[in-house]
């Protein structure tokens, strides 16, 4: 094609529209995204990207070499890597929503000769504010490059470009693990939609798709030729066949579906719940009245139908029964994330119904049912943005700030070890780490690293960490544990030997701090002295009241601005400080303490505990004007 073709085939309707969707999409993400690091993962992807490390197994090679270039790029006009991050992701998705229109107009013959052009963009713009999708197009996160990944792959299927679809396929399969469903997608697509006889199915597979996907899974070759094993982020030695196994089929936290029919009807219920949340009630019903097309002998494309049916069954009921990742708050985000392929699959299948039935009436009527159609869908357009920005919407997002502000102020000139319960709070502390080079006598952990052996084998060798004590326990586990077992070290065996390790610290002159207060038995001779985003470990409890770093008065003016993650600190910040105030009755400081208490505690799940706690053991107190704090 010569460049003066390629031009002209721009200035058709269809890439004009294509581009005006990836600018409007991409405008709305970014006037969302948070100002600086956020909670979840974004600290760790980006701490191990930018140090030649990578993330929890399987690794993530592409979205960390990816992740690296863009960020590096981007650092010659902005200092900011975690928005730089974020905005990785708000261009991705943006990317995605414009491949999704192409393939919305493959699907509509004819659509730019009517109204239902109209119809195409209000199912895009659909996609683009769907509640799960606008998320995950905020933060650093895997998932935005997973779907534009999968639109390609669709993209390739309609050119009928195999090869490209195995690259695509390989290429997903290192970016995260659920892309084994690809496999399926394109079988299906190669006998519904190409409708290819199977005989004629394996010649272009083993000449064209399967070298394809060797190809695309090439990113893997980073793990253990490339990445530094000396990275502090990253999990097991890839540069060993057991450790890179390990890594790359995650063995060390796959889990096997629940076995009971409550457990899985718990699961179905979360996924059903997930897709009414994207749009509200009425998608879901027009999407079970797409199945009516089978009952009619005149309506066409029922094969088309098929497939997309099809694709949202594997991806959401089955996606749903696998994942099986518990009913907590935890389990349920995991969870929903999987099924942002679904909710693009269910839109597809919109497309084809609505396009079906309009088709079977007079031409007048065929506008009206497509006119009310887009006006129907457009409302749900409406309905979502005014119910998810709120929700989604991370642009005053500043609680891991506060974290962090909190974590400096904690911190004495004595090396000092940081134990998170997970990777939500050691994110952004590995960010300030890892990426903005603070923090440098701090050693933040997750509990995870500690309960694997490859893991905790490493941090001894790097920081020169007595861990003799967990190092046997775990040892013995992995000789007595069962056949087949492949869980982590119960806490029974695993909470002693961490406290034996944590008194060797405190001996050798460390400070330790950690999330909660342990009840766990090897902890009970140990004083935890809460210091306001966590506990400080001591052998005795201190002669003098130790300082608490109290929050400011931007904090408090921030309260209550929709950050996803700041309802729980001020909770946890709350708890600290009655805690204080209990351990320190006389303390010319418990009233600014029990202030805090009440004030920061409002509207978390913490704050009826708080106030009962502040009536039972401080009856005298009175809550001065919370305008004053």
């Amino acid at each position: 094609m010569n460049p003066s073709t390629f031009i002209q085939n721009l200035k058709q309707p269809t890439y004009i529209t294509c581009l005006a969707l990836f600018l409007f999409s991409l405008c709305y993400y970014i006037v969302q995204l948070p100002p600086g690091i956020t909670f979840e993962d974004a600290g760790y992807f980006l701490s191990a990207s930018l140090n030649q490390g990578y993330a929890h197994p399987p690794g993530y090679p592409l979205y960390t070499l990816l992740l690296n270039a863009w960020v590096s790029f981007g650092s010659l006009f902005s200092d900011n890597p975690a928005f730089l991050g974020s905005l990785f992701s708000a261009v991705l998705s943006a990317l995605s929503i414009s491949l999704f229109y192409l393939l919305l107009t493959h699907l509509s013959p004819n659509p730019l000769k009517s109204i239902r052009h109209s119809l195409i963009i209000v199912l895009t713009l659909l996609a683009a504010t769907g509640f799960e999708f606008v998320e995950q197009s905020l933060l650093i996160e895997v998932y935005s490059l997973h779907i534009t990944l999968l639109m390609l792959l669709f993209s390739c299927l309609r050119k009928k470009c195999y090869f490209l679809t195995g690259i695509v396929t390989g290429l997903a399969l290192s970016n995260h693990s659920t892309a084994i469903f690809f496999f399926a997608f394109v079988f299906f697509w190669l006998i519904l939609i190409d409708e290819k006889p199977w005989k004629t199915l394996i010649a272009p597979g083993l000449s064209q798709f399967v070298p394809g996907t060797l190809a695309g899974l090439t990113p893997y070759l980073y793990l253990p030729f490339v990445a530094n094993p000396k990275s502090p982020l990253q999990w097991g030695q890839a540069n060993t066949y057991e450790g890179f196994k390990e890594i790359v089929f995650r063995t060390n936290y796959w889990k096997l579906p629940g076995t009971s029919l409550s457990t899985q009807w718990q699961q179905l219920k979360i996924a059903g719940q997930s897709f009414a949340d994207q749009w509200g009630y009425i998608i879901p019903l027009l999407f079970l009245m797409s199945f009516s097309i089978y009952f009619f002998k005149s309506l066409k494309n029922k094969k088309k139908m098929a497939y997309w049916h099809l694709c949202w069954f594997i991806q959401l009921p089955v996606m749903a029964y696998l994942a099986s990742m518990g009913t907590n708050d935890e389990g349920i985000k995991m969870v929903s994330v999987f099924f942002i392929p679904a909710y693009f699959f269910t839109l597809s299948c919109l497309a084809i119904f609505i396009v079906n039935m309009s088709e079977v009436n007079s031409q007048n009527l065929q506008k009206k049912i497509l006119l009310c159609s887009s006006i129907l869908l457009s409302f749900n357009i409406v309905y979502a943005v005014f119910k998810n920005f709120p929700v989604t919407s991370m642009s005053q997002y500043k609680t891991p700030q506060l974290f962090t502000e909190q974590v400096k102020g904690s911190l004495g000139t004595k090396k000092a070890i940081l134990l998170t319960w997970n990777d939500f709070t050691f994110t952004p502390v590995a960010y300030q780490k890892y990426v903005k080079k603070e923090l440098t006598q701090l050693t933040p952990i997750p509990y995870s690293f500690f309960k694997d052996l490859n893991m905790l084998k490493k941090y001894q060798k790097m920081h020169d960490l007595d861990l003799k004590p967990l190092k046997k326990a775990l040892i013995k586990f992995y000789q007595t544990r069962p056949t087949g077992h492949i869980g982590v070290i119960p806490d029974e065996k695993f909470y002693p030997a961490l406290a034996i390790c944590i008194k060797k610290w405190l001996n050798q002159n460390y400070d330790v701090f950690v999330e909660y207060r342990m009840k766990n038995p090897g902890f009970e001779t140990l004083y935890f002295d809460p210091r306001g985003p966590f506990f400080q470990i001591r052998l005795n409890k201190p002669f003098k009241e130790s300082p608490f770093v109290f929050l400011n008065k931007k904090a408090k003016a921030h309260k209550g601005k929709g950050d996803l993650w700041q309802y729980k600190f001020y909770a946890k910040y709350a708890e600290q400080s009655i805690l204080k105030a209990l351990l320190n009755p006389n303390s010319p400081n418990k009233d600014r303490y029990l202030e805090n208490a009440f004030y920061f505690s409002k509207n978390t799940d913490s704050e009826i505990k708080i106030k009962a706690g502040i009536k039972k053991s401080f009856p005298q107190f009175k809550l001065n004007d919370p305008s004053k704090l």
